[in-house]
């Protein structure tokens, strides 16, 4: 065989070994819209909550923002809230936020370390509206605790022969950006 013929065959072979190594998975990123979570937001409401049996509080037409200086959304509700004790009905606004995090096992991101950021009822006095707070203090949770807003199909994270894993989400003001990576 001649040189020339070598170094074409060499040359040939480390071509195609950098196709092929081209062609390796890596990470990707997959976005997700705030539309897309606000669609699934909106099929778990209108929610009824009684808690402690002392108020009632009906919570519907979920409005969700991303906040990424702190990696935080927040859904804001309207609210109606009648103590069992009154007749009186208010109406306003509950703000609930949570932490954004992955679930490897649900493949999912869900809400961690609900709380209530701000209830505005109209036309509450500021003793009642203490009370109202108190007793819906654990509705953040209830609500919010491990909620999935995004899942991902099994058969969604096979690509080209590899298996992906969700490894990192990145909070953007209109969409969460979440990276996977192939198993190795």
């Amino acid at each position: 065989m001649s040189l020339h013929r070598l170094r074409s065959a060499f040359l040939l072979f480390v071509l195609l070994g950098l196709g092929a190594c081209a062609s390796l998975p890596g990470p990707h990123d997959v976005v997700v819209p705030l539309e897309r979570l606000q669609s699934a937001a909106e099929r778990k409401f209108p929610l009824n909550q009684r808690p402690m049996d002392l108020i009632d509080i009906r919570l519907s037409n979920p409005r969700l923002a991303l906040h990424p200086e702190d990696n935080r959304i927040s859904v804001t509700l309207d609210a109606r809230v009648a103590p069992a004790f009154t007749r009186r009905v208010w109406e306003g606004n509950f703000v609930l936020s949570g932490v954004l995090q992955l679930d490897a096992q649900r493949r999912a991101v869900v809400v961690v370390q609900p709380r209530i950021d701000h209830i505005l009822l109209d036309g509450i006095d500021p003793a009642m509206a203490r009370q109202v707070a108190q007793a819906s203090g654990a509705l953040a949770g209830t609500i919010l605790q491990d909620m999935p807003l995004v899942s991902f199909a099994a058969e969604d994270l096979r690509y080209g022969g590899s298996t992906f894993v969700p490894t990192s989400i990145t909070t953007q003001a209109a969409a969460l950006v979440v990276t996977f990576a192939p198993v190795k």
